[in-house]
């Protein structure tokens, strides 16, 4: 009798053991699945300058400039050597095709107007200054501790008040 005891409750312990272990596989599995589809959605990115038409890009994961730029047409005034196309992007960054001649710059954030601006190629965020219209929530004090020359293609994000 004590060695059927002893044998039903090293059964339980066993199926116990079994039922932990699978229960860890499940949810293991449940997790990586979920980490596979984010992985595989994709995300978008915002083409915009001197393209026939601005769009919004559907990409994968890993994508390139050069992906994002696959089916833009140029303009005239396009400069594509200014390009960096083998700068891996992430979701919803801003890809500036240049003007010739000129610095494109992309102004988000606390602005009354999302757009895209060109100045001279030696250009400082004191000229951006002069070229945007901030909004009352601005960060002014932010703003002006960047002091440097603008640089091309980039996207400038002007902070909120905290």
């Amino acid at each position: 009798m004590h060695e059927a005891a002893l044998f039903f409750s090293e059964r339980a312990l066993l199926f116990l053991m079994l039922f932990v272990l699978s229960t860890i596989g499940v949810i293991t599995f449940s997790e990586r699945s979920k980490q596979t589809k984010e992985k595989s959605a994709g995300f978008c990115v915002r083409v915009v300058g001197e393209v026939e038409e601005e769009a919004l890009v559907q990409l994968h994961p890993g994508a390139t400039v050069a992906d994002a730029l696959f089916s833009a047409t140029f303009t005239e005034c396009a400069d594509p050597q200014k390009i960096a196309y083998d700068v891996r992007l992430v979701k919803d960054q801003v890809v500036v095709v240049p003007k010739k001649g000129a610095l494109s710059i992309f102004v988000t954030g606390a602005v009354e107007k999302e757009e895209l601006l060109t100045f001279e190629e030696e250009a400082t965020f004191l000229d951006l200054r002069k070229k945007i219209q901030l909004q009352k929530s601005a960060d002014i004090k932010a703003f002006f501790r960047k002091r440097r020359k603008l640089k091309q293609g980039e996207t400038i994000t002007i902070a909120f008040q905290k």
